[in-house]
């Protein structure tokens, strides 16, 4: 046992080194945009394009179903083909795309209602985009190709930076800056994902209903756990906008964004980790399991506790620099969001370690627990503390989610390996489809 999980180790290491560093560009060029946005535009810029983010990001991850993480993790006699995901992803997908742009239309009216309705349309395309490139992601993790992942994330976040800053110097307009995101998302898509993807994939439409039906069955609580998430991110900002107005949510999402930048780390070395993780948990290997996530976890810990050390000594130099003399007051604030992370860090490691657990369901109540706790915190904090209230809550949703995370963890492993049924028999269509 012990040479087969070394076996594995160099391999493992190269896709980190990969991954790491596609996730690490990937959020730089994000950051750029925040960053453009700021210098070029106002707070109240940054606040428009930011909650755009957070109307479309929640549902577009709902309706994912966390696919990737699913194809990433599937074993080899599962009943589902790379179109079967492509499939069930392009559905909801574009189920995602109407109903954000269904709430563009309702939203449209006042002068900065419709700024922000047109700049959540716009972002709203580029998150479809976005998520049929992941579905290529996924099969191309599952074969063990992080390398060509990460060199498309570099790519698809360069031209949407690139495309960004344009728009906006030219026209000072969130709108078209948005629509220059979706423009980069796409050229992503089409000139290295899909070409990078296509052999050896068979079928793309396949819409084998029955199939379908039981992917989808099997992975929802993924695409609620991780669309919970996303929208854990967006409460602050949504309590921001109703309270204090535009420029607070600016303020409060470009020094949060900072946070992002330990999350690509934590993202990076999980992805990385979790086909290793499942194959160790399928085993029944728990010490193996135990050793590689408790490493992860201990490096979650030591992200969290250096970023709130480094925004307490270089937040004001690194905030003026980034965005200018306007945001560098708020250090404290800084120092309380970079808190607020540190947890995060650490459950989103034992989040990696449910999925090659296959604990898709126990993912379910953790969030909305989580959710619940964030969205109290918010209505009890923001009111009268404003920004220091949002960051304070993000530190007792963070808290939440830890300890639910760790205890789900725990109790899996004491289970023991997850069984196989819960991957559908393959049926006489697929086997055949597959010879």
């Amino acid at each position: 046992m012990a040479g087969n999980a070394a076996a594995p180790a160099p391999a493992l290491r190269t896709d980190v080194v990969w991954t790491l560093a596609g996730n690490l560009v990937f959020a730089a060029t994000q950051w750029a945009m925040l960053v453009v946005l700021a210098r070029l535009g106002s707070p109240a810029d940054v606040g428009r394009y930011t909650l755009g983010l957070a109307v479309t990001t929640p549902v577009f991850l709902l309706l994912s179903l966390q696919l990737r993480g699913a194809q990433a993790t599937e074993p080899p006699d599962s009943p589902y083909r790379f179109g079967h995901y492509f499939t069930l992803r392009t559905l909801l997908a574009g189920l995602a795309l109407a109903l954000c742009a269904g709430w563009a239309l309702l939203s449209a009216g006042p002068q900065a209602q419709a700024g922000l309705a047109a700049v959540t349309g716009w972002l709203a395309l580029a998150k479809l985009f976005d998520g049929l490139s992941d579905v290529c992601y996924g099969h191309l993790q599952a074969g063990g190709r992080l390398t060509e992942v990460a060199r498309s994330l570099m790519l698809r976040g360069t031209l949407s930076a690139l495309g960004l800053a344009a728009a906006f110097a030219l026209t000072r307009d969130v709108g078209w800056a948005a629509a220059a995101v979706a423009g980069g998302y796409l050229g992503g898509l089409l000139l290295y994902d899909l070409p990078r993807t296509r052999p050896g994939t068979g079928r793309w439409w396949w819409p084998e209903w029955s199939r379908l039906r039981a992917l989808a069955a099997l992975t929802w609580p993924l695409g609620v756990a991780v669309g919970l998430i996303a929208l854990n991110a967006s409460l602050p900002r949504y309590f921001l906008g109703r309270e204090a107005g535009l420029e607070a949510v600016g303020l409060y999402s470009a020094l949060s964004y900072v946070t992002v930048a330990g999350s690509m780390v934590v993202t990076a070395l999980g992805q990385a980790a979790t086909t290793p993780l499942a194959r160790l948990a399928a085993q029944g290997d728990a010490p193996g399991f135990r050793a590689l996530l408790g490493r992860l976890l201990l490096l979650g810990a030591a992200l969290g506790a250096a970023g709130v050390l480094g925004a307490l000594l270089l937040g004001r130099p690194l905030l003026e620099l980034l965005y200018g003399p306007a945001y560098g007051r708020d250090v404290p604030l800084f120092a309380l969001l970079m808190l607020g992370a540190a947890p995060g860090y650490v459950a989103s490691f034992a989040g990696f370690g449910m999925t090659a657990l296959r604990e898709f369901g126990a993912q379910v109540p953790l969030f909305l627990g989580t959710t619940a706790t964030l969205a109290l915190a918010c209505a009890l904090l923001v009111p009268g503390g404003g920004l220091a209230g949002a960051a304070w809550a993000t530190v007792i949703g963070g808290a939440a989610q830890l300890l639910g995370s760790l205890w789900i963890v725990r109790r899996a492993l004491r289970r023991g390996p997850p069984a196989p049924a819960q991957a559908a028999p393959p049926s006489p269509t697929v086997e055949a489809a597959r010879d």
